[in-house]
């Protein structure tokens, strides 16, 4: 076998180059989080007494914390924000929407369509239900910290 100096000075650089980025993503980690601490935050949501079966949770950050938001679907009244676009410690205002079925409507079609969405047909009448004091006038807030965080949110009517 025959080894050319200038391919194995190749080979070298590509395997330092290939180490160094190695490093560099173990020390900023690979989840896109720019280099920052992100926290995962799972829990519980009930409204009423009952698990909220279907809805979206959103934390936006609040006062000095600096980061991204983020959310997740709430099924089946749980909920997770992984670690991968979890929040930076701080504190965040918490928003909370679901809609619940109440029924069928009439969909008006466009007219010549025949068929799918824009023929005439029937769909689902979602209203949300969840006061605005839990979504847009949300008084909701929770402190995230380092490592993973659990809450559970009890939502009531009155």
């Amino acid at each position: 076998m025959d080894i050319h100096p200038h391919k194995l000075s190749f080979n070298r650089r590509f395997a330092m180059v290939g180490f160094c980025l190695l490093t560099l993503a173990g020390a900023t980690g690979c989840g896109g989080g720019g280099g920052i601490e992100r926290a995962p935050v799972s829990g519980k949501v009930t409204f009423d007494g009952t698990p909220v079966e279907k809805g979206l949770i959103v934390m936006t950050p609040t006062g000095e914390t600096k980061g991204p938001s983020s959310g997740a679907e709430i099924k089946n009244g749980e909920y997770s924000i992984p670690r991968e676009t979890g929040l930076v410690p701080g504190t965040y205002k918490v928003e909370i929407t679901a809609s619940k079925s109440v029924g069928r409507i009439e969909v008006q079609g466009v007219a010549g369509a025949t068929g799918g969405l824009s023929g005439s047909q029937t769909a689902e009448n979602l209203v949300m239900y969840i006061p605005e004091k839990y979504n847009t006038q949300s008084t909701l807030t929770y402190t995230v910290k380092s490592g993973s965080n659990t809450e559970n949110f009890t939502l009531v009517s009155k």
